[in-house]
């Protein structure tokens, strides 16, 4: 059975520097969806339709727990909304990317399962998860040690399939639009056109075009 806390039962449990997002969500239902690796917890608030007096504001209800039955999770790092909705969360521990509804309810979306692996492969952090308006998901990763990190974009079907991989795309985060363009925050930095830093540098947003099929 899946768990389900007050906001207050979860704080109350739990050291308040553990109850941090480590990814957040606005559904089109108008609920905000946060997930918290620490204690492998999802919590779901309801926005009112005003602004409200913090006293009568109200709570989030928050479900899960560690494990690896469907429901459960061990290490959700990172989560994105697939096109119908359904809340997709990236296990870092479990290595799998798991489909919930607004109520934290395991949904079988993957053919008929609840959650799929991820490739086998060294990942020393993942740092970015998409999906694309027809369910294609996007995971961003990096492995190795720092100065010599290898950043590898694999891509998934719908169905959780792995689809393909490339190498080289070093980012920090990325988002996919309606064409499957990639726009990626990187490390690159600005130069001028004479090839001299600026006096003050900026991010920088890369915009990756995939091959005509």
């Amino acid at each position: 059975m899946v768990e389900a806390l007050t906001a207050h039962e979860l704080t109350a449990a739990t050291d308040l520097s553990e109850v941090t997002s480590d990814a957040l969500l606005l559904h089109p239902a108008g609920q905000i969806v946060s997930i918290n690796s620490s204690v492998n917890k999802i919590e779901v608030i309801t926005l009112p339709d005003a602004a409200v007096a913090d006293d009568v504001a109200p709570l989030s209800q928050a479900y899960g727990g560690g494990g690896i039955r469907p429901g459960l999770m061990d290490g959700p790092t990172l989560a994105a909304l697939a096109p119908d909705g359904t809340i997709l969360v990236l296990e870092s521990v479990n290595n799998r990317i798991q489909a919930f509804d607004l109520n934290a309810n395991a949904v079988p979306k993957f053919q008929k399962a609840y959650f799929f692996p991820l490739k086998q492969q060294t990942v020393t952090q993942y740092l970015s998860f998409a999906v694309e308006y027809t369910g294609y998901m996007y995971v961003l990763s990096k492995a190795g040690a720092p100065g010599s990190e290898t950043f590898t974009l694999d891509i998934y079907t719908p169905q959780g399939s792995w689809l393909t991989s490339t190498t080289g795309l070093v980012a920090a985060q990325l988002a996919v639009n309606y064409w499957r363009d990639i726009f990626a925050e990187n490390f690159q930095v600005l130069e001028l056109p004479d090839g001299s830093l600026p006096a003050r540098t900026e991010p920088s947003i890369s915009h990756w075009i995939p091959s005509t099929p």
